[in-house]
């Protein structure tokens, strides 16, 4: 009898212990709602740290493409050349400032914010439409881009290049068009055409009047009835330009500027992607401690002393 109360009582003892120490570590500081945001950022910056990861895996081919290809080469007459091929002439202009500017997520937002008028095409280069339709819009930007004065730059962007991007612009369809000024943006709903998009894009030319120069430019808008400014702009839950375009941008932009220090760390130090994203991860989270501690500290009310 007193070995089996014996065994009986440590039994006990042991299942009492199990259950105490159990609701000890459910009601810890590990589970309770004030550490739900730290746990928060944890798992944003490890879903911020996985992305940026996945973008410099894509981006360093472009990278060491685009280096090879700016690299000159020499002739056997000692004439320096580009890796496509062509002499590199100083005294003529460059063909490129009459081409458009290829848009994409890093430069974007830059861009867009010179203060000049913006016309955009989002294309696929598997659409045949946008293949057609290239030579005419070289040649639109080439009729902007030469007249400075006229404030209009001609860009485009690779809708399966720049999903991310082209997902700003709620794109239905290739080849799209859609004109940026300011902070509103203004979709192309007219034919396709060099015309019309010229037309679109065009500032209403200022005539002299001695009487009424106001009364000049609205009679100059309405005389173009293909100009964006006689239609509504995009809403702006679906405008590039607005508030959850802007925040899409931004959040990109982060994830550019991770993936940047992300290779920067590995060329810098010679470490391995497993090694740079631990540092990374590291840097993140030790910033994100000190600062939940500062805060803390700040908004912990102080004592009143009489």
């Amino acid at each position: 009898r007193t070995k089996a109360s014996s065994f009986q009582y440590i039994m006990e003892m042991t299942t009492a212990t199990r259950r105490k120490s159990f609701v000890n570590y459910h009601n810890s500081n590990w589970f309770s709602s004030s550490s739900l945001p730290l746990w928060s950022l944890l798992v944003i910056l490890s879903l911020l740290l996985s992305c940026s990861t996945a973008i410099a895996e894509e981006t360093r081919p472009q990278q060491q493409q685009q280096q090879q290809q700016q690299q000159p080469q020499k002739r056997e007459g000692g004439e320096d050349v580009s890796v496509s091929g062509g002499a590199k002439a100083s005294s003529t202009p460059s063909s490129s400032k009459q081409s458009p500017v290829v848009l994409t997520s890093r430069n974007f937002g830059k861009s867009v914010a010179d203060g000049n008028v913006w016309l955009i095409e989002v294309y696929a280069p598997w659409c045949g439409h946008c293949v057609s339709f290239e030579p005419s819009y070289q040649e639109i930007a080439a009729h902007f881009h030469s007249q400075p004065q006229l404030k209009v730059k001609v860009g485009k962007i690779d809708g399966e290049a720049e999903r991310a991007l082209a997902a700003r612009f709620n794109v239905m369809s290739y080849p799209s068009f859609f004109v940026l000024d300011g902070l509103r943006a203004y979709a192309f709903e007219h034919p396709r055409s060099k015309f019309h998009l010229i037309q679109f894009a065009q500032p209403p030319q200022k005539q002299q009047q001695s009487n009424d120069e106001e009364s000049s430019d609205k009679s100059n808008t309405k005389h173009n009835k293909y100009h964006y400014t006689n239609q509504d702009p995009m809403p702006f839950y679906t405008s590039p330009l607005g508030p959850m375009g802007l925040a899409q941008g931004t959040i990109i932009s982060a994830g550019y500027a991770v993936a940047d220090l992300f290779l920067w760390l590995q060329e810098s130090f010679s470490l391995s992607p497993l090694m740079a994203g631990m540092v990374l991860f590291g840097s993140a989270f030790v910033g994100t401690f000190i600062s939940i501690v500062v805060l803390a500290i700040a908004m912990t009310p102080k004592e009143k002393v009489d």
